[in-house]
């Protein structure tokens, strides 16, 4: 016999604090369910309470999994669902089209299209979380590619640490199995990091809207004003006709995994460098992704204290020139990104581990732009690393050309055998 005195207030009240318990938990990297005598102890009385307020037998509550047994050991995750869209770049029609599906038959696997705004802007007379409160795409969250870095790296907006980026991300409702689209008001590129920032942490299920919420408006999108509350991924199918208690055990927040094939450390970038200028030989590209002006050392840089000039060996491929004309929203055709890097003699069809493209700019944003479009041409995502400080480690942290003379900021030696005289 089942308790039905419990108010709605209250059983939305336990499935809160359920999620956070539960999020808490103690977990071994190779399985699903936690598995602690503390984990199992307490998901036991979460399961008595869930059957007592919610009539869902314990079966229901937790199909095919044996939560807290030594035998589990070897018991594998369940692998990822398959990509939902097959680019990296998706249009509006595409996404309304895959919701308006799967908000009419929901999906088997549980997958859900998450939205996150992740404008951002150079001028800081601009206030990009507050246009986000002003208008936004349904449901969206609003990424702060500033809040979720490295915040003790004397560079703007490093990557954060694995466990400070689950954190943040699983603050904002996402979770692994998540489909994440990523837009912009203008100027994508802020875009290409989250996208890249995604991917560096292991997640495969992240597009960029093509066109931002300006398409979004254009195709007859829905858009919402003021905070956006972060919603839970949407339980599998089969789960929900089984009461959602299941889902609600499994719910794990989002986890990541550095790939760390995918950044380039200030390092890693001199090694490149001198290595390269020792053997006579190219072996990877490195494109800047900056203005010609700022890549000559023409004009100071915009942010104060940074030398000017370029990465010895460096070709220019201004970002500008993977988005369509006049319009900073939309990349351009994969056909005509290879011309743009062939331009400056840099073929994308021939990438590989051994060739890479490394790009770089002034503190890792824009970089992020190249890379995304050459992953669009073809190109494979570990063949495409990010330089993340970028030209703010090289100036700050040593030594880089400026118009054919060494520069020098702090006394540290980086570049010393490869700067132009």
């Amino acid at each position: 016999m089942y308790y039905n005195g419990v108010g709605t207030g209250m059983k939305r009240l336990f499935l809160h604090r359920t999620n956070g318990l539960i999020a808490r938990l103690p977990r071994s990297p190779t399985l699903t369910p936690p598995t602690s005598p503390l984990a199992a102890m307490l998901l036991k009385c979460l399961t008595m309470t869930s059957v007592m307020w919610f009539g869902v037998t314990a079966s229901a509550a937790r199909p095919n999994v044996n939560i807290g047994s030594s035998r589990n050991s070897g018991h594998q995750s369940p692998p990822l669902s398959p990509l939902m869209f097959q680019s990296p770049l998706v249009t509006a029609e595409q996404v309304k089209s895959s919701l308006a599906e799967s908000n009419k038959s929901g999906d088997s696997k549980g997958r859900s299209i998450k939205f996150l705004d992740s404008s951002w802007h150079l001028d800081k007379s601009r206030d990009a979380k507050k246009e986000f409160l002003g208008e936004h795409l349904p449901g969206a969250q609003f990424f702060d590619i500033d809040a979720i870095s490295d915040t003790s790296s004397p560079f703007p907006h490093m990557l954060p640490s694995a466990t400070a980026f689950s954190e943040a991300v699983s603050a904002l409702g996402l979770e692994n199995k998540d489909e994440i689209v990523v837009y912009t008001t203008q100027k994508c590129f802020s875009a290409a990091r989250c996208w890249w920032t995604f991917r560096a942490f292991g997640h495969e299920k992240v597009y960029i809207l093509q066109g931002g919420l300006p398409a979004w408006q254009a195709a007859g999108g829905k858009t919402e004003t003021g905070p956006a509350q972060a919603r839970p991924s949407r339980p599998p199918r089969g789960l929900v006709e089984q009461g959602g208690n299941a889902w609600l055990l499994q719910k794990q927040g989002f986890q990541a995994k550095l790939q760390a094939d995918l950044v380039y450390s200030w390092q890693q970038v001199l090694k490149v460098v001198e290595g390269e200028e020792a053997e006579g030989q190219k072996h990877h590209w490195i494109a800047d992704a900056r203005g010609p002006p700022r890549f000559n050392a023409d004009v100071d840089e915009p942010r104060p204290g940074l030398a000017r000039g370029h990465i010895p060996g460096s070709v220019n491929v201004p970002f500008d020139r993977v988005f369509e004309e006049g319009d900073w929203t939309r990349f351009r055709r994969p056909a005509e990104v290879v011309e743009v890097f062939a331009a400056q003699g840099v073929d994308v069809r021939s990438l590989s581990k051994e060739r890479k493209v490394i790009t770089t700019c002034g503190s890792g944003v824009t970089a992020a732009a190249l890379s995304f479009a050459m992953v669009l041409a073809g190109a494979d995502v570990t063949a495409v690393p990010v330089f993340d400080a970028s030209w703010a480690a090289c100036t700050l942290r040593g030594r880089g050309s400026e118009g054919g003379k060494e520069h020098t900021r702090v006394g540290q030696s980086s570049m010393r055998k490869a700067v132009k005289r």
